[in-house]
């Protein structure tokens, strides 16, 4: 069937910003693909690894705070070792603060 060449059975991926928005649908859409996942945020989300643990996959969540590069270091090899692996990496960890442009400052070198 072609949906099988879809699958990802036996793969681990790995998302940042995954307990939020786009990054928890993601990690919802490649568990239930088949993929083993962990997801990268500033403080975990028991809900997730619920629906994650429910649909028959590991899960793993790695508590890191994107802007401090301390924390960012150790993440791929703490992957490495708790997971055996990494086949995927969505990065989408971001903050987004809605505000009207008026308000926002202007920095240098931006182009008006």
């Amino acid at each position: 069937m072609i949906l099988d060449k879809f699958l990802l059975n036996g793969k681990i991926a790995v998302v940042t910003g995954g307990t939020k928005g786009i990054g928890q649908v993601i990690a919802f859409a490649l568990a239930e693909a088949g993929a083993d996942i962990v997801v990268v945020s500033r403080s975990p989300h028991p809900d997730i690894e619920k629906v994650i643990l429910d649909l028959g996959r590991r899960y793993i969540h790695h508590s890191a705070d994107f802007t401090k590069r301390e924390q960012t270091k150790n993440v791929m090899p703490t992957v490495v070792q708790k997971m055996g692996g990494l086949d995927i990496l969505v990065n989408n960890a971001g903050i987004i603060r809605r505000s009207p442009e008026w308000s926002t400052p202007k920095k240098i070198g931006m182009i008006p």
